[in-house]
């Protein structure tokens, strides 16, 4: 255990600086993590060598690194056989399919990822599916990476398409090793939907393991899906992630019911200063996350349709008098002022996780059966 990012700088340097290593930094995306994790050729011995995988090359040249390669594009022969053995488990297409997987393959220029997604989303399609969704395709103007993926999206379910969303806007990579706890709580059927999204090539499985990846152009690409609900305005969107618009949401009381899921968890600790009342008028709220945020008082109001409410630090020692959710699954305060009285108020059937780690008037847990329905 580390107790913290320079003792980790420490550590580093002390256990490495005379071993020859291979270190490579996937998906590096700001300078920070490379001064952190490798901050100059005195931390690791003689010999060593560092790969650094980014989309910003301005990362590599503010960070001084030597040598650069930039990646091309898979050529004909490759990206032909990467989008078979998604499109059809072989490595070529079928007679009746070539052409057909010529016009795909020029849509997905040479892009792996876009060829995965592609090819998954016309698995198991007959001709005339394929001719369709191909002709949709073509129809995008200028074929970014994202308006490619989006076709994949715009087919699936309305239930594939929320808990894709999310996914999206609310699991972070560090927690997709709980992905399927995760959406479960967000959305009964959540198991057959991530089934959908993984032949889908829109998340990725581990086989033998629980653990879920996203890719991050697939999730900016969800995450643009919910901004284009009201670009201007943050309020009338579906899923607020990005800590300043929820903080203005709730400091300004502009909440509606069209949002579903909140998530609050800035990069510094900020305090919020608000009535208690922004959640009045969110009676379709699934989903609330809070962490790394100080309140000036607890929550007047809790919609109960909450089924995933994890909140750090929370400013009060009761929930709401009113808040009586009846699906509620995964309930969180860590490091909170929370005290148990009526645990049959929150506690119903739907729970299966609940954490009060640092609640210091906490010290047992009552016994939580209401009936012998339960």
């Amino acid at each position: 255990m580390i107790g913290s990012v320079d003792q980790g700088i420490s550590r580093i340097k002390h256990r490495l600086s005379h071993k020859k290593v291979l270190l490579v930094l996937d998906d590096v995306d700001e300078v920070e993590q490379l001064e952190k994790l490798a901050g100059g050729c005195d931390c690791f011995g003689f010999g060593s060598k560092v790969i650094i995988t980014t989309r910003n090359k301005q990362l590599l040249v503010a960070h001084d690194v030597e040598k650069t390669y930039e990646m091309i594009k898979l050529n004909e022969y490759d990206s032909g056989e990467l989008f078979c053995w998604h499109a059809f488990q072989m490595n070529q297409p079928p007679l009746t399919y070539q052409d057909m997987s010529s016009r795909a393959l020029s849509y997905a220029q040479g892009l792996p990822l876009a060829l995965k997604v592609i090819g998954s989303n016309l698995a198991n399609k007959n001709l005339e599916e394929w001719k369709s969704i191909l002709e949709q395709y073509e129809r995008i103007p200028e074929r970014t990476i994202h308006e490619l993926l989006k076709i994949s999206y715009n087919c699936l379910q309305a239930g594939a398409k929320r808990i894709f969303l999310d996914i999206a806007c609310f699991v972070n990579k560090e927690m997709m090793g709980s992905t399927k706890e995760i959406v479960e709580a967000c959305d009964f059927g959540a198991r057959f939907y991530l089934e959908v999204l993984v032949d889908k090539s829109l998340i990725t499985s581990v086989p033998g393991d629980d653990d879920f990846f996203m890719h991050d152009l697939i999730r900016q690409m969800g995450r643009e899906i919910v901004r284009q609900e009201a670009p201007l305005n943050p309020e009338k969107r579906s899923r607020l992630w990005y800590y300043e618009d929820v903080l203005k949401v709730l400091s300004e009381n502009l909440g509606c019911n069209n949002i579903e899921g909140i998530m609050l968890d800035p990069p510094q600790q900020e305090k919020v200063k608000w009535s208690g009342m922004a959640f009045e008028k969110m009676n379709n709220l699934r989903i609330l996350v809070a962490r790394n945020v100080q309140f000036s008082t607890g929550p007047a109001y809790l919609p109960n349709s909450l089924r995933w409410l994890e909140w750090e630090g929370y400013p009060s020692a009761t929930l709401p008098k009113d808040f009586s959710p009846s699906e509620l699954i995964f309930l969180k305060l860590p490091g909170s002022s929370f005290r148990l009285r009526e645990p049959s108020k929150i506690f119903t059937s739907y729970v299966t996780h609940l954490e009060f780690s640092f609640c210091e008037f906490i010290t047992e847990i009552p016994d939580m059966s209401q009936s012998d329905e339960t």
